[in-house]
């Protein structure tokens, strides 16, 4: 008995998270379709359907966007959301949607969703982030550890309008632009002519292993 509560305890203090920190967005997403692990870009659109698995079962789930709170109880290990954009209000510019997964015994999930709202925003990129290289056109997110170098390049001259709180790209040819990712979310708009590109970065301290 007494060497099941010390593998408790020891199991309970490994997957337990700090909430003076930032983890990594590490929720396995389907949105329409298109799969991914933490973050994700959905295309233009009205109505999504949104799913996650879940290695463990959840006990309590989060959705939260600029408009909405949603939450529910004894998820399991699977989940589908019907997502239906209320219009005037998440169709329109920035509304991204946030969404957490709890588990009693310390297992969560978190993912992150953003969502092309704007026809304009259709300047293409390559997109140098966290090891791996993409090209991208006119959204796109960003995630990797905070401190860290990552790179965004347009074919064509663009200029950069970042937000006031986050620390601002650098470029030597106005087609290259670095910046040394920010703890927690932060977002850059360029814009090239007509066309507009906006991209979102979150910045974690560690990855919590599920």
């Amino acid at each position: 008995m007494i060497r099941v509560l010390i593998l408790l305890i020891l199991f309970g203090c490994k997957t337990a998270p700090d909430s003076k920190k930032l983890y990594k967005k590490n929720m396995f997403l389907e949105v329409n379709g298109v799969q991914a692990v933490g973050v994700l870009v959905a295309e233009m659109g009205s109505v999504f359907t949104i799913k996650a698995d879940f290695k463990k079962k959840i006990n309590r789930i989060k959705v939260d966007t600029c408009h909405r709170n949603y939450e529910n109880n004894d998820i399991g290990k699977d989940w589908e959301y019907f997502y239906k954009k209320n219009v005037g209000l998440e169709d329109k510019g920035m509304c991204k949607m946030k969404i957490t997964a709890l588990n009693d015994f310390g297992v969560n999930a978190w993912g992150l969703i953003e969502f092309k709202n704007e026809s304009d925003h259709n300047l293409d990129a390559v997109l140098k982030c966290n090891g791996t290289v993409t090209n991208v056109s006119g959204v796109s997110i960003c995630q990797a550890k905070a401190g860290l170098r990552q790179s965004i390049t347009f074919k064509e001259e663009a200029y950069s309008d970042p937000q006031d709180e986050c620390d601002k790209p650098f470029t030597y040819d106005d087609k290259t632009y670095y910046y040394d990712i920010d703890h927690g979310n932060c977002v850059f708009l360029f814009k090239a002519g007509r066309k507009y590109h906006r991209l979102r970065t979150f910045g974690y301290d560690e990855v919590l292993w599920r």
